[in-house]
């Protein structure tokens, strides 16, 4: 409204300022022209300025100043048209009509200043300008009566419009005023809000400080907003968070481009050192440039937001967890029936992945894993059916098309208005189920025939049982023993005494506890003549209890004997029977009587045993000791130059005494047998080698005999095993020498067998001869001891009998076996077999050749012997073996010389006889080993004795001795026992040396 009437005003006012401003001018008073014309041009100026100014802009103090300087500018005005209205009225001249174009044009602005006071300003015209006009209009000058009319018309123009600018005026006042009221109740608004909000308002400058920050900030915060004006709020933000690392790199864009963002979440520290997650919306500001200036936006506390949403994902990742996990296959379909979820268990078994089911039916998801029938095709339709009802379903069995069966369960599902969204529910593998019901349905079948035909057998049975039942009365009536039955309490079922067989006393009815008779029994000392039996009677009543089977004996006051024997049954409780044993314990009785006197004999057999025993240690020893002189010198005086006539009585004499040597071993091993006194070794042995030993022994008496001898083995035979070569030796060596002994022409034939399994090797040695063979009837008898086949007092050869008795029961100590196949004229065939371990870890070597032999005995020469000996005839045996050899001999005639030889010499090899006088061989041994060791070396001390029982070396063991020498002694056996002892210092030496 202010714009359209800005012309009018302007109009009016320029047209009387510039006729005013003529007019003087014309006049003459061009002091008095200008300022009108300058007064005229502000004047417009300030309506050009108004015209392109909204209302709306004008502050309430910019009115407010305006308004002020209208009402002083009317003020000033009045008083001075009033005078010049005075001095107009009295003068006449053109002074006077000069200063009422003045005044009417005063009066005119004035009037228009006062506008805002419309009846004010009308008065102020029509007093000012209606005097003055008339009169110039009564005045004979033609200007001022056309000044007159254009005041007169112009007054009357301008108080039309009065009423026009006083509402202008006013609605911009109210404009403001109204403005101002809501600027301020819109921030009063917004503040409130924001305070009720649990956003939080902030401001950042171009730099990304805090320069603004709301209140509300200090909950989501834990810090004062004051204190963080300046901040960057980077510095606040947990960089090494998911969520901020994620909306870091989101925002680094939106600030380069300087766009708005928003939803923005980041981990912030608070100060309870708890973390927070806030979000963050903002958008740029610009300054009066249009420059980036900064940020402002809301900050908004999400934590329970995340934790939510963290526990969600969380529950999600649970619930994908245990649907792989379950055994059930978990599935969902929404309203069209197709898959939305499907467990990646429900598709594993199928080898599908879980996309190509979802958005598919539910129905032809399964079309092509279903070799459906009629009948199924028909089920699935009413399981449809039901769907489209949007009922639950639980239970519906189908195949799965590959041979098992499944079942399905689900619910459907609706929204809070009630409307169907589709279904979940989950599907299980019944297979084993399924065909455990089909057959327990199939057993159920069978059973109720079953029970039909049980119902009839047990008719039948009953019946049976009885006829049986009176049968067994008769039994009862009929039987010898007395019979009580106790069920499972312990309770008296039944009792059936017989005359002559009493029960123990007590009260026996039925349904009365048996326990509590035999407690009273005991009490009355019907058990105690039995301390065996007391102890049993003492736990009766718990071993009842227990259900174990009993057997008491019992005298009763007559001095008969009872026997009780308790049998558990099946469903609890005791059958006792009670026998009379009167008869047997008097045999028992005597029995017994008879066992100590076994006892006694056995005592007297071991005492005789022992007697034996000494007395052959004894004999040993005694004929040993003769021996060892006899085949010692011998052994020697072959040695020596003989004509052929001594030579040939020189190997009688050693060939008998071999032959008594053998017959002492004999008696000497059967007697170990007996007495299980003979110890078996297991070390690691060459067969082969042992076994060729053994024909190179019996090969000299063989070719006397004419006779070939041969020894021959499988050819995959194994080369080392581990056992007692000696033992085996000596069974081999029995056997082939009698065959050699038995055959007068023709063959001998040693063969070794093998056969092998899991690292054991089963060896078979037969020895077949051509010789006489053995009749029938003593085949059995043969392994006897002093068994011969011909026993007469004119048989042929000789021998003790016990050669073949003693290798067999060498062969079964070992877990072997000796078995014989004869027959007169046709020869023999012994078989020895025995089981051992064969030994891959040992790795042979060639024996040593005879050259090496004689290199070792050469070597005696720089040995020194101590040899300790009482016998002065075993003293020039030992001269006479080792002289020849050695470097030097000295000799002691008992144990104390041979220590205090020890002492004063170095000696290299110790020979030290067992049995002697004032010092015996094992003292002076010890002794001996006691001075080595507090010299720190080791001489050999080798034990030499008669005594050729095992105990004897053990003790020569024990006392310290390192090898055993049984005599008689044979040059061979010294040589190759010494060889060893120097082969085994040369070892230890070398060892040393490295």
């Amino acid at each position: 409204m202010f714009k359209e009437l800005s012309p009018m005003l302007f109009s009016c006012l320029g047209i009387s300022g510039l006729m005013g401003a003529a007019l003087h001018f014309y006049l003459g008073y061009a002091i008095l022209a200008l300022p009108m014309l300058a007064g005229t041009i502000f004047s417009g100026l300030r309506f050009l300025h108004w015209r392109k100014a909204e209302p709306a802009s004008f502050s309430q103090e910019q009115i407010k100043r305006a308004m002020t300087f209208i009402r002083v500018s009317a003020l000033v005005n009045v008083p001075f048209m009033s005078i010049c209205s005075v001095l107009f009225i009295v003068s006449t001249s053109e002074t006077g009509v000069m200063v009422a174009g003045w005044m009417s044009l005063m009066a005119l602005i004035t009037g228009i200043s006062l506008c805002s006071l419309p009846m004010t300003a009308r008065l102020v015209m029509l007093g000012l300008l209606l005097p003055s006009n008339f009169a110039l209009l009564l005045s004979p000058q033609i200007t001022a009566q056309v000044f007159a009319l254009s005041m007169i018309l112009l007054s009357l123009l301008c108080m039309g419009t009065f009423s026009t600018v006083l509402k202008l005026i006013r609605t911009l006042t109210d404009e403001a005023d109204e403005n101002a009221l809501q600027r301020g109740w819109m921030a009063a608004a917004m503040r409130d809000f924001l305070e009720m909000s649990r956003d939080a308002a902030w401001e950042l400058d171009e730099r990304l400080r805090i320069t603004q920050l709301a209140e509300s900030a200090r909950e989501i915060l834990g810090h004062e907003p004051s204190r963080l004006i300046g901040t960057k709020f980077a510095a606040l933000i947990d960089q090494n968070d998911v969520y901020s690392r994620k909306s870091l790199e989101m925002s680094a864009d939106l600030l380069r481009q300087r766009t708005a963002f928003r939803d923005l979440v980041f981990a912030l520290h608070h100060v309870d050192g708890k973390k927070r997650y806030v979000s963050m919306s903002g958008v740029p500001l610009l300054n009066h440039a249009d420059g980036f200036a900064g940020y402002r936006g809301l900050i908004s506390d999400v934590t329970q937001k995340i934790e939510n949403q963290r526990a969600l994902e969380e529950n999600e990742a649970r619930f994908r967890d245990f649907a792989e996990l379950a055994a059930e296959r978990l599935w969902e379909t929404d309203e069209n029936d197709c898959f939305t979820y499907i467990s990646e268990s429900s598709v594993r078994k199928l080898k599908k992945s879980v996309k190509s089911f979802i958005g598919r039916k539910a129905g032809s998801a399964f079309e092509d894993v279903n070799t459906q029938t009629e009948e199924e095709r028909q089920r699935w339709h009413d399981h449809f059916a039901a769907k489209r009802r949007h009922e639950p379903f639980r239970d519906f069995v189908m195949k799965d098309g590959q041979g098992g069966t499944l079942s399905l369960s689900g619910k459907p599902l609706f929204d809070e208005h009630g409307k169907f969204r589709g279904y979940r529910g989950y599907t299980r593998e019944i297979t084993a189920e399924f065909e455990a019901r089909e057959a327990a349905r199939t057993a159920e079948e069978k059973l109720t025939v079953a029970n039909r035909e049980l119902e009839d057998r047990i008719n039948q049975r009953t019946s049976e049982l009885q006829e049986k039942s009176n049968l067994l009365q008769e039994i009862f009536d009929t039987m010898g023993e007395s019979l009580v039955v106790l069920d499972s309490d312990l309770t008296i079922a039944m009792v059936n005494e017989k005359k002559g067989i009493a029960l123990p006393p007590g009260k026996w009815t039925l349904g009365g506890d048996a326990k509590e008779i035999y407690r009273r029994a005991h009490s009355l000392g019907l058990y105690r003549d039995r301390p065996s039996e007391s102890g049993k009677v003492n736990t009766i009543a718990a071993k009842m209890e227990r259900g174990e089977a009993l057997r008491l004996n019992r005298i009763d006051t007559s001095g008969q004997h009872i026997s009780e024997n308790f049998y558990p049954r099946q469903g609890g409780g005791y059958v006792i029977l009670y026998t009379d044993i009167t008869k047997e314990a008097k045999r028992e009785e005597e029995l017994r009587a008879l066992s100590v006197d076994l006892r006694r004999s056995k005592e007297a057999a071991e005492a005789a045993s022992r007697i034996k025993s000494e007395f052959l240690a004894n004999m040993s020893h005694e004929i040993r000791t003769p021996m060892n002189g006899i085949l010692g010198m011998t052994e020697i005086l072959m040695g020596t130059s003989l004509s052929d006539e001594q030579e040939e009585m020189t190997r009688v004499v050693m060939r008998s005494a071999d032959s008594l040597l053998t017959i002492i071993n004999d008696i000497l091993d059967f007697s170990k047998l007996e007495a299980g006194k003979m110890t078996f070794v297991k070390d690691s042995f060459d067969l082969k080698a042992a076994l060729g030993d053994v024909a190179d022994i019996l090969a000299p008496k063989a070719a006397g005999k004419g006779i070939a001898l041969n020894l021959e083995f499988d050819t995959e035979i194994s080369d080392r095993f581990i056992g007692d070569i000696g033992r085996i030796r000596q069974v081999v060596t029995n056997l082939a020498g009698n065959a050699v002994k038995f055959t007068e022409t023709g063959t001998v034939d040693i063969h070794v067998g093998e056969q092998r399994r899991d690292g054991m090797a089963a060896l078979t040695i037969t020895v077949t001869d051509s010789g006489c063979g053995i009749p029938a009837d003593k085949l059995d008898r043969i392994f006897n001891k002093f068994e011969q086949v011909d026993g007469s007092s004119s048989r042929q050869h000789e021998g003790t009998g016990l050669g073949l008795s003693i290798s067999k029961l060498i062969a079964e100590n070992l877990g072997g076996t000796i078995t014989v196949e004869s027959a007169i004229g046709f020869g023999s065939t012994f078989t020895f077999t025995i089981t051992l371990p064969v030994d891959k870890s040992h790795v042979s070597g060639e024996s040593r050749s005879a050259e090496a032999k004689i290199h070792a005995a050469l070597s005696f020469r720089n040995c020194h012997f101590l040899i300790a000996e009482d016998n002065m005839v075993n003293q020039m045996v030992l001269r006479a073996m080792l002289e020849p050899v050695a470097c030097s001999l000295h000799i002691a005639n008992n144990g104390a010389e041979a220590v205090e030889f020890y002492q004063q010499h170095d000696f290299d090899f110790v020979l030290m006889d067992v049995s002697m006088p004032v010092m015996d061989g094992l003292e002076a041994t010890r002794q001996i080993k006691q001075i080595q060791k507090q010299r720190g070396t080791h001489v050999p001390v080798i034990g030499i004795t008669a005594h050729a029982m095992h105990e004897d070396q053990t003790r020569c063991r024990a006392a310290g001795m390192d090898d055993y020498l049984p005599k008689p002694v044979r040059k061979e056996a010294v040589m190759e026992l010494i060889s060893s002892w120097l082969e085994q210092k040369k070892a230890e030496k070398k060892i040393n040396a490295a």
